[in-house]
């Protein structure tokens, strides 16, 4: 996989200026390396900086000794979101409406709309698809300012609580048929593996061997701002794996990944997201037929985090 080297820092303190030094350094010096400059920041300047035009793709640059090993790409973020969005509309349509309350002439205007986030949620599809690509050995993505990036590197989690919420909405055809008879077409959430697989390699990316390059200047305020984004990062849980498993109470047991037959008669239903190292992401828990007490808590705790811990080993076999 392509190393990812990010840039952040405050507006105006020179992200563009050194994200492109570094990146025509890699690409002069490193071994017929070939790199690749994405700008995430919707007021592009790369094009000023290289004094040269630049489309909505990656564009080769002609460096010394007629070498091009560098390319630049300025996100178009609206074209590459609905480019994304246009492929799988019908199927994410087609799971939303049939797994929940929500009718598709009422679903439908919002994917029409600017969408919050349209930004962030642009550059990570870039960057997956740079990725995936497997045509760059370095990825260097330079950021729009804090706000912008802190929010881009906690997408990734919080697209896979989207995608756990569209595993449940689309699974209950299945459940159902399973249960009262009957068959289903799995053909609408096939797009669901898809979606983790982009996940997934975004994961990896930001928390493997991905490298983050703080930009700032000698004043106070530029030094504290990126003293206090560097202290958000280090407790970040994405800095590492992070993993999730459902838990219960089950006739007085602590139970893992329950089956539709568990989970319907469980007592206590908790779901817990965690790290590698045992800490805690989030927690949610519910006494479904009678109040539980701390013991029992402690014991679905300890054996979710146990569980946590085991699937990341096999994320990291799977991806390695």
């Amino acid at each position: 996989m392509a190393e990812l080297c990010v840039f952040a820092g405050k507006g105006g303190v020179g992200k563009t200026t050194v994200s492109s030094a570094y990146a025509v350094r890699r690409a002069v010096q490193g071994k017929a390396a070939r790199v690749l400059l994405i700008s995430s920041d919707p007021a592009h300047s790369l094009s000023d900086l290289f004094e040269m035009k630049i489309g909505d793709r990656p564009t080769p640059v002609a460096l010394p000794g007629g070498r091009s090993r560098l390319s630049l790409w300025q996100v178009n973020a609206e074209k590459e979101f609905r480019a994304f969005l246009g492929k799988y509309k019908e199927a994410l349509l087609d799971t939303v409406e049939s797994g929940t309350i929500f009718s598709r002439q009422e679903i439908e205007p919002l994917l029409d709309t600017a969408l919050p986030g349209l930004a962030e949620i642009s550059a990570l599809l870039a960057v997956e698809r740079a990725l995936d690509s497997g045509k760059y050995d370095c990825i260097v993505l330079d950021t729009a300012p804090f706000g912008h990036t802190l929010r881009l590197l906690q997408l990734p989690q919080q697209f896979a609580r989207f995608l756990d919420f569209l595993d449940i909405a689309g699974s209950r055809d299945q459940i159902l048929a399973a249960h009262f008879g009957g068959k289903v077409e799995s053909g609408p959430q096939r797009f669901l593996g898809e979606w983790r697989a982009v996940v997934d390699s975004l994961r990896q990316a930001i928390s493997g061997e991905g490298r983050l390059f703080l930009v700032t200047t000698p004043e106070k305020f530029s030094l504290n701002e990126s003293l206090r984004v560097a202290g958000e990062l280090e407790s970040s849980p994405l800095t590492g794996s992070v993993a999730a498993i459902s838990c219960g109470m089950v006739d007085g047991r602590a139970l893992l990944d329950l089956d539709y037959s568990e989970d319907s008669t469980a007592e206590v239903d908790l779901n817990v997201v965690g790290t590698a190292e045992g800490k805690l992401v989030e927690v949610q828990g519910t006494a479904e037929h009678g109040t539980f007490d701390r013991k029992q808590l402690d014991a679905m705790l300890d054996g979710g985090l146990g569980a946590i811990r085991q699937l990341v080993e096999m994320q990291k076999a799977v991806l390695a």
